[in-house]
């Protein structure tokens, strides 16, 4: 479980006012079911996810998350992209105390680009980026996996992480704004609305309140 007690937050930009983001709120995610976090553009579903992946700090309050959560996937943050898929593989095996060589081949099993692996990322198409970022983490064993913006995903790729995660016995939580894919591949869901998060063990009823607000 991941425990949020109090949790507060505020985002300071360099050329906007504060904005706030969560107001105090309290929620408890379970890590070994597929997680649905549903919000509108700007509402915060990014940033629950940096706040459990603990790349943000809230301005009060608690973040509990004892288990091993993956990075963010889909968050276009992996990558240095002037270096090449496999200086990418390697830096990444360095951070995480993996065999860079065991690393490098199980991704390419994964993904299968080959010698593409071997160019800058910027010479990349999106999609390329995508499989390689998806391919990095689901080949690595984490407690469970955080993936951002699901719905931008390849309907493919999104269900091979899936998978991938399944077969450890591993949760996923994922942020969308499609209520859809929620209904499709969640069995727990929060909603992200008037700066808090509530939490849903049905589905349907966290769809139900999302459409409610958005219209």
């Amino acid at each position: 479980m991941i425990y949020l007690h109090s949790v507060s937050k505020t985002y300071i930009s360099k050329d906007d006012a504060p904005r706030l983001v969560f107001r105090p709120t309290t929620v408890v995610l379970p890590t070994d079911r597929r997680v649905a976090i549903l919000g509108d553009r700007l509402q915060g579903k990014t940033m629950l996810l940096r706040l459990l992946a603990g790349l943000e700090a809230p301005d009060e309050g608690e973040v509990m998350a004892p288990l091993r959560l993956s990075p963010i996937a889909n968050a276009r943050a992996l990558f240095h992209l002037r270096l090449s898929g496999l200086e990418n593989i390697r830096l990444l095996a360095r951070m995480l105390g993996v065999d860079a060589h065991q690393l490098t081949l199980a991704v390419n099993a994964f993904c299968g680009m080959g010698n593409v692996l071997a160019r800058p990322l910027y010479h990349l198409k999106l999609q390329q980026r995508q499989l390689l970022d998806i391919a990095l983490l689901a080949v690595l064993s984490f407690d469970c996996y955080l993936l951002d913006n699901a719905h931008s995903l390849p309907r493919e790729l999104l269900e091979r992480y899936l998978e991938a995660a399944a077969q450890r016995g591993a949760g996923l939580i994922f942020t969308t704004a499609v209520p859809r894919q929620a209904c499709e591949y969640a069995d727990y869901a929060v909603v992200i609305s008037d700066h808090t998060v509530r939490a849903f063990n049905q589905v349907d009823e966290a769809i139900e309140s999302y459409e409610r607000k958005a219209g």
